[in-house]
C-alpha cells in the first residue's frame, strides 16, 4: 500500500477556559491534520505543535511538509521504521512527523481493519486519566477540582511553577477541598530553580502529592539528579525527554523516577515504542501525555498507552476545546478514557475536516 500524496489542514480550535502554565498561556489549540492518501484509504494524523517545548508551530510544521513528503512519496506504509529512519535525516520537527508517523498507523488499521491498539498487540480498550487544573485563582481551581472528582476522576494534576507561595496555598486548598481518596500530582512545566523547587516539595509533601513533573528546566539533568536525591516526592521528567538519546542522558545520571512521554516530543508511535522499552528495563514508571490534540491526536497516544501499559494517563487536552473535530470524540466514563473499536484511531471526522 503506497503513500501516493500527503496533505495538511490547520485548525484553530478555542478553549473553553484560557490554559495557563509556566511558560505562558494559550486560548486555542492550533493545529494541522495530516493526511496521508493511498489508493484504498486515507489515514488520518495530528499534529499539535509547541514553540515553547518543541520550537515548532504551525507555520514551520507546513513548511517542513514538502521536504517529507518529497522524501517519503511512493513508499509503501508497512515500512514505517524504515520511514521513520528516513525522517530523522530532518533536524527536529518532531510534531510534524508525528502527524505523519499516527498517519501511518491509521492506515494500517484501516488496512487490516483491526483497531490499532490490536496492531499494537493488546486487546484493552480503556484506562484511567487524570485532569489538569492550569494556573488560576486559587478559589477558581478549587471549584474546579471539586468539578472534576464529581465528574467521576480519580486523579488530579495541578499546574505550578509561577508564584511559589501561592502555588504550595493552591495545592493545599485543593488538597483540604477535595480530600485524601484522590490522587493529586503536580506539575511545574519547568517554572522553579533550585532552592524553589526544594522547598515546594518539602511544603508540599504533607499533602500525600503522587508525584512532581519537571520541577526544573529540561537541561539541568545534574540538578535534577541532587533535587530526587533529596525528594521525598518522585521526581517524572516531560520537557527533557524527546528522544532515545534523551533518556539514555535521564538513566546516566538518574535524574528521574518516572517519565512523561508524548507522542508530539518522540515524533510519533514508532519512537516512542523504543523509549518505553528503554524505561521498562531500567524500571522507570511511565505516564503518557498531550500537548493540545483534538480526540484524533488524543486517540493515538491512548491507543499507544494501552500498547505499553502505561502507569499513568494525562490524555485530557480534549476535554478544554469548545469543539471536537471527531464525530465521535474519545468517550470518558468516571475518568476512563476508551477508544473506539474500529480500525485504525477509531476516529471519524466531521464532514468539514475530511
Amino acid at each position: 500500500m503506497k503513500i501516493k500524496d500527503i496533505a495538511l489542514q490547520e485548525i484553530k480550535i478555542p478553549l473553553k477556559r484560557v490554559f495557563t502554565i509556566a511558560s505562558g498561556s494559550s486560548e486555542y489549540a492550533n493545529n494541522l491534520i495530516v493526511k496521508v492518501l493511498t489508493d484504498e484509504y486515507i489515514g488520518y494524523g495530528e499534529s499539535s505543535p509547541s514553540l515553547h517545548v518543541l520550537g515548532e508551530n504551525a507555520g514551520t510544521v507546513k513548511e517542513i511538509f514538502p521536504k517529507i513528503k518529497e522524501k517519503i512519496n511512493d513508499l509503501e506504509v508497512e515500512d514505517i521504521r524504515e520511514i521513520s529512519k528516513i525522517l530523522k535525516k530532518i533536524p527536529n520537527n518532531q510534531s510534524a512527523k508525528a502527524g505523519l508517523d499516527i498517519a501511518l498507523y491509521d492506515l494500517l488499521g484501516k488496512k487490516y481493519k483491526v483497531p490499532l491498539n490490536e496492531i499494537l498487540g493488546t486487546s484493552k480498550v480503556s484506562k484511567d486519566t487524570d485532569i489538569t487544573i492550569g494556573i488560576m485563582e486559587n478559589n477558581e481551581a478549587v471549584n474546579l477540582a471539586y468539578e472534576y472528582v464529581n465528574d467521576g476522576f480519580k486523579s488530579l494534576k495541578i499546574k505550578v511553577g509561577k508564584n511559589l507561595k501561592n502555588d504550595i496555598e493552591r495545592v493545599r486548598m485543593i488538597r483540604d477541598s477535595i480530600g485524601n481518596k484522590i490522587e493529586l500530582r503536580v506539575d511545574a512545566n519547568q517554572g522553579y530553580n533550585f532552592h524553589e523547587a526544594r522547598e515546594f516539595i518539602n511544603a508540599i509533601n504533607k499533602f500525600e502529592i503522587e508525584f512532581i513533573e519537571q520541577p526544573l528546566p529540561y537541561y539541568l539533568l545534574d540538578k535534577l539528579s541532587e533535587l530526587r536525591l533529596q525528594s521525598s516526592i518522585p521526581i517524572m521528567l516531560d520537557e527533557s525527554l524527546k528522544s532515545i538519546r534523551d533518556l539514555n542522558e535521564i538513566i546516566s545520571k538518574k535524574a528521574a523516577d518516572m517519565i512523561n512521554i508524548k507522542l508530539m516530543k518522540t515524533s510519533g508511535i514508532t519512537d516512542a515504542l523504543a523509549i518505553a522499552d528503554l524505561a521498562r528495563a531500567y524500571d522507570l514508571k511511565i505516564m503518557v501525555g498531550c500537548m493540545s490534540e483534538t480526540s484524533l491526536g488524543i486517540a493515538a497516544s491512548m491507543h499507544f498507552a494501552l500498547a505499553i501499559d502505561a502507569d499513568y494517563v494525562d490524555l485530557d487536552s480534549h476535554f478544554n476545546l469548545k469543539e471536537d473535530i471527531a464525530e465521535n470524540p474519545i468517550k470518558n466514563v468516571f475518568g476512563m478514557n476508551y477508544v473506539n473499536n474500529d480500525p485504525g484511531l477509531g476516529i471519524y471526522l466531521k464532514d468539514e475536516y475530511l
